[in-house]
């Protein structure tokens, strides 16, 4: 079966996945959680075609990613770039590997499981009430890595 998700590999070998202002929202905050706010905040009003809610509770966090483009087809590809940025932008302001609980996806998926592991460092279940990636609170809770930018 071929892969229709090659596109994955955006985020790999970037010396950094955030930039400009979401690099700044996001390395100024003190913790993974405040960064997190800070910058799905921005990303609301910047890009309105993915909603995305960050919920915490009995010690357990879930982000949530939902497409808000109008369309009788909901793409399943933007919504798994959503949420490996998300687990990309986690790594990167823990300064370690990261992975999440799990990666829940509505759709089927596009590919073999193996590369799902592979990508998101996590299981990925299909077929669920929602899109979201299942959080550890003790990582939310977690200082924030100094910003290693560039000062040019």
């Amino acid at each position: 079966m071929p892969c229709r998700c090659q596109s994955w590999d955006w985020g790999w070998g970037w010396a950094s996945t955030l930039l400009g202002p979401l690099q700044h929202l996001a390395s100024t905050a003190a913790t993974v959680c405040d960064s997190l706010v800070a910058v799905l905040r921005y990303m609301g009003f910047y890009s309105p075609s993915i909603h995305y809610r960050l919920e915490q509770r009995a010690g357990r966090a879930v982000l949530y990613f939902d497409n808000a483009v109008p369309c009788r087809t909901q793409i399943p590809q933007i919504i798994e770039k959503s949420a490996l940025h998300g687990c990309l932008m986690i790594s990167e302001l823990l300064d370690s590997s990261f992975g999440p609980q799990a990666a829940l996806f509505r759709h089927q998926p596009l590919s073999d499981l193996v590369s799902y592991q592979h990508y998101f460092n996590c299981p990925a279940l299909f077929g669920q009430d929602h899109n979201a990636l299942m959080l550890r609170s003790e990582d939310l809770k977690r200082a924030v890595r100094p910003c290693q930018c560039d000062a040019a």
